[in-house]
């Protein structure tokens, strides 16, 4: 090399903006330049020779030793991640990339290294790994439809299962089939709900050993976030009730950060951007031979956009400014190359600009890691601010750092430290148990994931109902504190003390009701009764737990209580009707009952409800009302209203049964009784006057009193005009025999009219014709039959 490209290449390497490292066959030092000095902590006559390895880190020696002996025994190039120790303590992770330098046999003289400072990385993974790595929930990133993306670590911890097991796979078949319908409905509301929407589902998860767990979840809508595009599930472990609800499982699988820098070349141009130098790995990396490289432009190989910027820094870098920037070159075979160019201008003695020497690192690789680390950043991000949870960490000095939930659930500011510390926020009857909790987890003697229930102070005054877990990450450098996540349950809570004062006053009121009160389960036995229930039955508590429910019903009657039960239990409208049971002692109970399902804790029903009341007296008491509104107080025969109504049942029947006839039946001569002996002979006579007319009709025949001294007769069946002929003399004949009173003696005919039915259109009708014939026979005499003729109107 002549002595001006050796000074050319010096100086190049000693303004290089990474650090290099030169070695011979015997790793001793040849050169270093200022990057790699201020990296180290080294000068550059402490680093020549072998007192470059005094600052390495004594734990990644080894490793450095392994590596190197790989690279010289095989000829190859090295690539190593270590730690520097510099002079004042403080450690330097870097990334060393080196080639091999080889002699004009093949043999290799030594190594020229790139040292690349990524103590940033380091520590930014690390810490965003360990919060992650905190958390006691699993958490997974789910598509619209359930398909697994991510899964954390938490996952295979608790449910036993791979991540590479679960990923691509559909997370619906992780679910008990009993809860798939629920899980359906809950996914609708969700997506309905929109971007940001969260929703608390329950679930049984299937272990990976087969067996399920109970689940709480947190699913948050993330669909419009770039960072994840998916739905956010944080999943807890709840099979210990008694625990109280478990806080989110442990914290995600954090997303390992990893940057690698591409072998670095050197390109040199004119003031007119032609290419005057470029070395091997320049050439190689777009894909030309030097020889083909060397006086083309630099635009040449650059797009419209590099050229432009390229173009606005030309008066920077003629007054002397170094500058970097990524740009995107084409490889002769089309594929674009991105590259970063470390630029610094080439200067003549007399300060003019004569071109510029470039650095260039291939992170074509780097910006792919890059961008994905961005997007890796973005959901983890994402994550920590979408949770439900209060994320929070706890230094032993009493400082802490919450997460965006504390602002949304509790009120108060980022960054809020009250005068008292968190402590102060506890409510007084929680603040001891709540300071023995941190105290234990200070000297790690308390498990982290002991969960603790206590009430937090809101920033308008009310507290709040939270279940606390904790972690120590004390001797975690990139945490050094206590790591607490922070449930809010206040809905749980008042929900649960509600559902306990619920559940006391429904046994008090089942215990002490007036109503009978039984729980039927779903297979018709009974699951518990209350007294009033035993009373109404006649049988003991013991007596009915366990046997079938409609054994208590007649025979005839279970079929139709059945069916009208299982209408109401459905939801379909069903009249609820008394029906009687005979008690163990003969006793007859009429009851009225109603029935309806009971929920369980799913949703599911569990069992039925069933109300009862003895309603024996009413029905005794309608029954009378009843019989005194349908029929004659004095003679007992169906009165007006019920004859219309067996006259209209009859009309219904008679084509299936024959001719109808209709007997209207006056007595004769009854005003008489009443004006000589008085009313009550004349009741006397009604009342002899029914029975004899009861005695005189066939079977199947009905007669009612119309009023006062009229009847009717209903014939159903009647053969002809000459039967019912002979029933109308039989009762005239019954009628006329003489009626002994208590008042004496009394002689009472009738005239009884017939009509039969022929064409008439109604009842009424046949009635009516009936009425005309009795007139008729009263006005030829009395004491006789007439029936009605249709042709002669009589």
């Amino acid at each position: 090399m002549a002595a001006s490209e050796q000074d050319r290449y010096l100086a190049l390497t000693e303004h290089a903006p990474v650090g290099l490292f030169e070695m011979d066959a015997e790793l001793q030092c040849v050169l270093v330049n200022q990057r790699f000095c201020a990296m180290t902590g080294l000068t550059p006559e402490a680093a020549m020779g072998d007192g470059w390895g005094a600052a390495l880190h004594p734990d990644d020696v080894e490793a450095i030793a392994v590596e190197f002996s790989r690279a010289m025994q095989a000829g190859d190039d090295y690539r190593i991640e270590h730690r520097w120790v510099r002079p004042d303590g403080t450690v330097t992770w870097c990334l060393a990339v080196g080639k091999a330098r080889r002699d004009a046999a093949g043999q290799v003289t030594g190594f020229l290294a790139v040292v690349t400072d990524v103590t940033a990385e380091h520590h930014t993974e690390a810490r965003l790994a360990a919060l992650l790595e905190a958390s006691s929930d699993a958490i997974f990133i789910i598509d619209t439809d359930t398909t697994i993306r991510y899964v954390s670590p938490e996952m295979t911890r608790r449910y036993g299962w791979v991540a590479d097991e679960l990923i691509g796979t559909p997370g619906i078949d992780l679910l008990h089939p009993d809860d798939l319908g629920a899980a359906a409905e809950a996914m609708e509301r969700l997506l309905a709900g929109g971007p940001g929407a969260q929703l608390r589902v329950e679930y049984r998860s299937r272990h990976r050993d087969g067996h399920f767990v109970p689940v709480e979840a947190v699913v948050t809508n993330c669909l419009d976030n770039e960072a994840i595009g998916g739905l956010v599930l944080n999943a807890r472990d709840v099979t210990d009730r008694l625990r109280s609800e478990q806080l989110l499982t442990e914290a995600q699988e954090h997303y390992r950060r990893s940057v690698e820098t591409a072998d670095k070349g050197i390109w040199t141009i004119d003031p007119d951007n032609r290419t005057t130098f470029v070395n091997r790995r320049t050439a190689e990396m777009l894909g030309y031979s030097v020889d083909e490289m060397l006086g083309a432009s630099l635009f040449a190989f650059m797009d419209d956009e590099g050229r432009t910027i390229w173009c606005e820094n030309l008066e920077r870098r003629r007054t002397g400014i170094s500058e970097h920037h990524d740009f995107k070159f084409r490889h002769r075979d089309g594929h674009a190359i991105w590259t970063r160019l470390s630029t610094s201008p080439i200067l003549g003695d007399d300060g003019s600009y004569e071109g510029a020497t470039a650095l260039v690192t291939d992170v074509t690789a780097q910006r792919e890691i890059e961008e994905q680390l961005r997007y890796n950043e973005a959901r983890l991000t994402a994550l920590f601010e979408a949770s439900s949870d209060i994320m929070a960490v706890l230094e032993p000095s009493g400082e802490w750092h919450a997460s965006p939930a504390g602002t949304r659930i509790l009120g108060y500011p980022m960054g809020f430290d009250p005068p008292g510390g968190i402590l102060s926020l506890v409510h007084p009857d929680d603040l001891e148990l709540a300071a023995t909790a941190i105290q234990e987890m200070f000297e790690d003697c308390r498990s982290g994931h002991e969960p603790l229930r206590v009430r937090i102070r809101h920033l308008d005054g009310h507290y709040r109902w939270f279940d606390c877990t904790a972690k120590n990450q004390l001797d975690d450098p990139n945490v050094k504190g206590i790591v607490i996540i922070a449930r809010d349950v206040t809905l749980q809570k008042e929900a649960q003390d509600a559902q306990r004062t619920a559940e006391s006053r429904f046994r008090s009121a089942f215990e002490r009701g007036p109503l009978g009160i039984a729980l039927i389960g779903l297979d018709g036995r009974f699951m518990d009764v209350n007294p009033a229930f035993c009373k109404t039955v006649g049988r003991s508590r013991d007596e009915l737990i366990g046997t079938e429910s409609v054994l208590l019903v007649q025979d005839e009657d279970r079929e139709r209580i059945v069916g009208e039960g299982r209408d109401r239990v459905l939801g379909d409208v069903a009249e609820v009707r008394p029906v009687w049971m005979r008690r163990p002692d003969g006793t007859i109970v009429w009851i009225l009952a109603d029935v309806a399902l009971v929920p369980g804790a799913t949703g599911e029903p569990d069992c039925i409800i069933a109300l009862m009341a003895d309603v024996t007296e009413r029905k005794r008491l309608e029954e009378r009302l009843e019989f005194q509104a349908f029929h004659d107080p004095l003679t007992k025969l169906p009165n007006r209203a019920l004859l219309q109504d067996l006259m209209e049942q009859a009309w219904e029947r008679r084509t299936s049964t024959g001719t109808l006839a209709l007997l209207f039946v006056d007595l004769d001569r009854f005003k008489l009784v009443n004006d000589t002996l008085g009313h009550d002979a004349g009741d006397e006579v009604l009342l002899l006057a029914a029975r004899r007319l009861a005695g005189s009709m066939r079977t199947g025949d009905t007669v009612a009193r119309l009023g006062g001294d009229e009847f009717v007769v209903i014939c159903e069946a009647i053969c002809g005009r000459d039967e019912a002929v002979t029933i109308a003399n039989r009762i005239r004949e019954s009628l006329a025999r003489t009626y002994r009173l208590s008042a004496g003696t009394a002689q009472v005919a009738a005239s009884v009219g017939v009509a039969i039915d022929t064409d008439h259109v109604t009842v009424d009708d046949l009635l009516r014709d009936a009425d005309v014939a009795a007139y008729r026979a009263k006005e030829l005499g009395r004491d006789r039959v007439e029936v009605f003729n249709r042709v002669v109107g009589l």
